[in-house]
Formats: C-alpha cells, structure tokens, sequence
C-alpha cells in the first residue's frame, strides 16, 4: 500500500448558503503547494487488505483483524 502524496494546504475557508435549501456551503478561497515533490507517506506495520463485498454484507474484516493482532 503507498501514501504517496504531494504537500497542498487549503486555507481561507469561505461559505453561502443555497436559497432553497438553507444549507450551508463551506469551500476553500485559496490552495497551497508546499511542496512540489511527491514525499514517501507513512507505511503500515501491518497490511490488512480491504474486502468490500465483506464490507457490503456487514463484515468488517480490517476491523476483525486488528481486534485478533491486539488480544494477542
């Protein structure tokens, strides 16, 4: 699994709220770069591989797992 990624910050936060609705919109006014290289992200002691079927059907398998590595 990789957590590769590039450093962007989103600042300035600004919001309107929809006429019809009333909900309220929150949006970023400005994007920083503060990097423009790709930085090696942090990488898990553990892989557990992640199953959607399971999932779908109520099965947490990544979830089970970890629960198993710490009562051991």
């Amino acid at each position: 699994m990789n957590t590769t990624s590039k450093s962007i910050a989103v600042q300035d936060m600004d919001q309107f709220e929809l006429p019809s609705s009333k909900l309220v919109i929150t949006y970023s006014k400005r994007k920083c770069n503060l990097s423009e290289n790709i930085v090696q992200g942090v990488q898990p002691d553990l892989l557990i591989n992640f199953n959607w079927s399971d999932y779908k059907n109520g099965t947490d398998t990544m979830l089970k797992r970890l629960i198993k590595v710490l009562k051991q």
